[in-house]
């Protein structure tokens, strides 16, 4: 039984290092150098095991930006947890620090040169609209949860503007925002979007 299972087993894991390996190819080398020879030697694989998985460049874009959206997921399931009104900025912060870590800033770079390749084909942009869709729902719900009642328009401008913070600290290093003023600026998001808010 665990023998027939292995194959499938290995090929999902080797897919799984092949998609992060591309998110980091175009995080920290830039979409020109998103080649399947770039990122078997990133994933530490031998030459061509990226074919077989992603056999053109648009399925290597694709295998990034599920890859992208599945680690999105987990940092949220890590931190929307505990549905509560006043863990909502703790909360907001928490995902802003984690994402932006040095470790995780290319992750952040991925990400636009992703939605810059998205502009131009449009399966490559359902990834997108389906991605953004999930976490939108999952923070509406986790709002929702805590007895914040918010229309998706509502739930959406939260996640654009910690969308906006995390690009703010990672494109602008120089003049990154303190954890103090992360905190003033979610507070801010928090009265804009609260009951009441229209």
């Amino acid at each position: 039984m665990v023998s027939a299972r292995r194959p499938r087993q290995d090929s999902a894991e080797r897919r799984a290092r092949i998609a992060e390996a591309a998110l980091r190819v175009l995080g920290e080398q830039g979409p020109r150098k998103l080649t399947h020879r770039n990122v078997d030697a990133a994933a530490e694989l031998p030459p061509g095991s990226v074919n077989y998985h992603a056999p053109n460049r648009l399925r290597l874009l694709q295998m990034a930006a599920d890859e992208l959206f599945a680690q999105d997921m987990r940092i949220a399931a890590r931190h929307f947890w505990e549905p509560h009104p006043r863990a909502l900025f703790a909360v907001a912060v928490a995902v802003i620090t984690e994402m932006t870590a040095p470790e995780a800033r290319y992750r952040v770079v991925a990400r636009h040169h992703l939605l810059a390749e998205a502009r131009t084909d449009e399966e490559l942009h359902r990834h997108f609209d389906d991605g953004r869709a999930a976490f939108v729902s999952l923070v509406r719900q986790w709002l929702a949860d805590s007895g914040l009642e918010m229309t998706t328009s509502a739930a959406e401008l939260c996640v654009i503007t910690l969308d906006g913070l995390v690009n703010r600290q990672v494109f602008f290093p120089g003049t990154a925002l303190t954890d103090a003023e992360v905190r003033r600026l979610v507070a801010l998001l928090g009265k804009a979007t609260g009951p009441g808010a229209r």
